[in-house]
């Protein structure tokens, strides 16, 4: 535990998918070779950043940027809010066609979205506070699943399928 929640949640993502998705994992094609949590900037830089490891690929990347404040409950003379932390998980295989790229994407996507799914206890926090501030998770809520395939420029015949699982985490102090 940490002294925000925000970091709490982005190590409880990262084990989830590596439990569930990693190496280790039960699958037995597209192990993802790489689960971090990470920046857009870090995420996107080109050449240096991390989607160009070709040899951590199948990866994950969990991007949580914002944390976003609204009212809460109030009552003991004290203001509380909700905060709600969107967060983007990336997923990114390399295959050799536009479809088979594509396939990997969902694939991963959808692995993704139902770790999250079947194992929201992991997410969720219940009544004791996640953090050194008392902030509780309330619930996640897993938006959408959008997919790419891109041809790697000057790779030949490789392709990149990219997933994005959009999941936000609500949470009060």
């Amino acid at each position: 535990m940490t002294d925000t929640l925000w970091n709490d949640l982005d190590t409880q993502l990262v084990n989830i998918l590596t439990d569930d998705l990693g190496p280790s994992s039960a699958y037995t094609t597209l192990q993802a070779q790489l689960v971090t949590a990470t920046t857009y900037e870090q995420f996107l830089a080109p050449n240096t950043g991390q989607r160009d490891k070709e040899s951590q690929l199948p990866g994950i990347f969990v991007v949580g940027n914002v944390a976003r404040y609204g009212d809460g409950q109030f009552g003991d003379g004290l203001m509380h809010l909700v905060v709600t932390t969107p967060y983007d998980i990336f997923c990114l295989a390399q295959d050799t066609s536009w479809p088979a790229a594509l396939a990997d994407a969902k694939t991963l996507g959808t692995r993704a979205r139902e770790s999250l799914r079947l194992r929201p206890n992991l997410l969720y926090m219940g009544a004791t506070p996640a953090s050194t501030t008392g902030e509780v998770v309330r619930r996640t809520l897993i938006g959408g699943l959008d997919v790419w395939a891109l041809k790697v420029a000057g790779a030949g015949g490789l392709w990149r399928g990219l997933a994005r699982l959009s999941v936000e985490i609500e949470a009060q102090i």
